[in-house]
This record gives structure tokens, C-alpha cells and sequence, in this order.
């Protein structure tokens, strides 16, 4: 998890942020979200790019995927120090 102020650090405006049509801040779930930059970052060593399915290699319903993040798993819990990862479907 790189962090403004860390080495390689970047800060970039937010254009826009796609929410999942699923989301329900009390309710919790579906918390994930597309965000544009307004600008590109630079990449390397520690900023990257994640791999999208193209369109036209659609995912049936109840196709067993991984799933990674650095979110909470408890409110007011404290962050993960690395990326958790998980199955899901």
C-alpha cells in the first residue's frame, strides 16, 4: 500500500468515481468503486496496473473469481498492512 508520503508517493485529482450499483453505505457490501484520474500516474516498482476482462469474454453468473484489497474487515478496525485477498463468486 503506497501512501502519498512514501517513496513514489503520487497525488492526483479524482475526475470522476463510479460507485457499484450495489452500495448501501449503512448497509455495507458492494464496496468497491472505479475512480478517473484527472491526470495519469507514473508507473513502476511500486505503482502499477490490474488486468480487466474484455467485453467480449463476458463472466456467467457464479463464476468463481479472487478478489484483493487493503479494506477494513471491522468498523473502526484497523487497516491491513498488506492487501487481503479472497474467493468469491
Amino acid at each position: 500500500r503506497l501512501r502519498l508520503h512514501d517513496a513514489g508517493g503520487q497525488e492526483r485529482a479524482v475526475a470522476a468515481v463510479v460507485l457499484h450499483e450495489g452500495y448501501r453505505r449503512v448497509e455495507g457490501g458492494h464496496d468497491l468503486a472505479l475512480v478517473q484520474l484527472e491526470t495519469p500516474v507514473a508507473l513502476g516498482p511500486r505503482v502499477g496496473t490490474i488486468c480487466l476482462p474484455q467485453p467480449r469474454y463476458p463472466f456467467a453468473f457464479g463464476t468463481p473469481c479472487w478478489i484483493t484489497g487493503w479494506g477494513n474487515v471491522a468498523e473502526n478496525g484497523e487497516e491491513p498492512g498488506h492487501p487481503r485477498v479472497g474467493a468469491a463468486t
